[in-house]
């Protein structure tokens, strides 16, 4: 099918000039996305940093100071309840201090209004990587350092701390998402060894009313960079630092249902694929489920012949036959740089959203690559379009029912796309 989503933003908005946009979210109808401020050159800068939402028009609904005090890199990571009530939010205050924030619509604000409120704030030992929120708002996982911590709200507008899973002394817990029905969590971990290499786990968290109820860890010979799971929390995986995904699902025994990763004709000129920092996972185990991974493809051996290496993206189903479950390769695309996190999938599993783009040296915003915005049919892996910005691109998410889309960039922009309205005619072309 062609996509209904035109290539040009309805709207863009620069939340605030010289800060980046590290993360995004938006509502399964598309009727609000989230945004959050982020500066990532080195140490030693410090400034204020915000987290703002929007309407689908793109009125600012609020804007609200993660710090009463100047704090250093600022908002890493977002996510919003399906009905746009709670908003959370993650990142750096220092180098040795993380942050969590939840916030909500007040219970007793008058009718028609929107008065937003903190739920809880509170500190961590060290960056927080990913937030991540279930349907109602009432549970949030997030991770940082080695840890997955569990909040819930039940019976009061505040949020406490349930639960704390730990994944290793050396375990580094880069992403984690909740189901949701706030039952099911799944948590990325990586530990680095000699010469850059590394392993990693996967591990999946059931979760009851006061904290995790059980917990299933699963060891690969690769680090695993991000995870996803369904919204009905039955199909979950990751994708590897060798550029490989893994899948698992409620009616398959083994753990992990499969593993895919691509080679040869299956890759942009028979290049090698290494890791890979976007995982996206819809559908359900009772149906089809759809995965797709962004990755980098590795340098070839002359890159100055040929110094377009990219990077790739690459799409899968589970196949079911006899009983058993297979993973059934789809198609890959080569991208212009290797892949970042903003792989994304609606609930239909109808298209793929791409970012990429990459630093000259080390962290964002010094000496940057250009980035582009990708929109694939699923179906046939065609190009939709993409849509290419000054500097690199790192979140970009797709609601659920498909219709619109959300993208930022680290030139300071947000981007808005949807199926439903004509463009803003405030919008530049980007």
């Amino acid at each position: 099918m062609t996509s209904t989503i035109p290539s040009t933003p309805k709207w863009t908005r620069v939340p605030a000039a010289g800060k980046q946009i590290n993360t995004c979210a938006i509502t399964p109808d598309g009727h609000r996305v989230v945004c959050g401020t982020w500066v990532e050159r080195g140490p030693g800068v410090s400034g204020d940093f915000h987290v703002y939402c929007y309407d689908a028009s793109g009125d600012l609904l609020y804007s609200i100071p993660v710090s009463d005090e100047a704090i250093e890199h600022g908002v890493y990571w977002v996510a919003i309840s399906d009905d746009g009530s709670t908003l959370a939010a993650g990142g750096e205050v220092s180098d040795t201090e993380g942050f969590l924030r939840v916030y909500g619509i007040h219970p007793d604000a008058p009718p028609n209004t929107m008065r937003l409120v903190p739920l809880l704030a509170t500190s961590t030992p060290s960056r927080v990587n990913e937030v991540s929120l279930g349907a109602d708002g009432s549970r949030l996982v997030a991770c940082y350092g080695s840890t997955v911590a569990l909040y819930g709200a039940d019976g009061s507008f505040e949020f406490r701390l349930l639960d704390t899973f730990d994944a290793g002394a050396e375990a580094d817990v880069q992403s984690v998402m909740i189901d949701e029905a706030g039952r099911r969590a799944v948590a990325a971990s990586r530990t680095y060894g000699a010469n850059n290499a590394t392993t990693g786990k996967l591990v999946r968290l059931e979760i009851g009313s006061e904290g995790f109820t059980s917990h299933r860890v699963t060891p690969f010979d690769s680090g695993v960079m991000r995870v996803a799971i369904t919204a009905d929390g039955s199909a979950w995986g990751g994708s590897l630092h060798d550029g490989s995904c893994v899948c698992f699902q409620d009616n398959v025994s083994e753990e992990p249902a499969w593993r895919f990763k691509p080679t040869g004709d299956q890759l942009p000129k028979g290049q090698a694929i290494s890791l890979a920092y976007g995982f996206a996972i819809s559908g359900s185990s009772a149906g089809t489920v759809h995965v797709a991974v962004g990755a980098n493809l590795d340098r070839p051996a002359t890159p100055a012949a040929d110094p377009s290496y990219g990077g790739v993206v690459y799409s899968l189903a589970s196949k079911q036959s006899d009983g058993t479950v297979a993973s059934d390769f789809l198609w890959s695309r080569p991208t212009a740089f290797g892949v970042n996190p903003g792989v994304g999938l609606d609930e239909a599993g109808l298209h793929v959203t791409a970012t990429d783009g990459k630093p000259a040296d080390h962290g964002h915003g010094v000496h940057e690559s250009a980035g582009h915005f990708y929109l694939y049919d699923n179906a046939t892996g065609d190009l939709a379009w993409s849509v290419k910005t000054r500097t690199m691109n790192w979140p970009m998410a797709i609601s659920a029912d498909g219709h619109a889309i959300v993208g930022g960039s680290d030139d300071g922009s947000l981007y808005y796309w949807t199926a439903d309205a004509e463009q803003d005619a405030a919008t530049p072309a980007p």
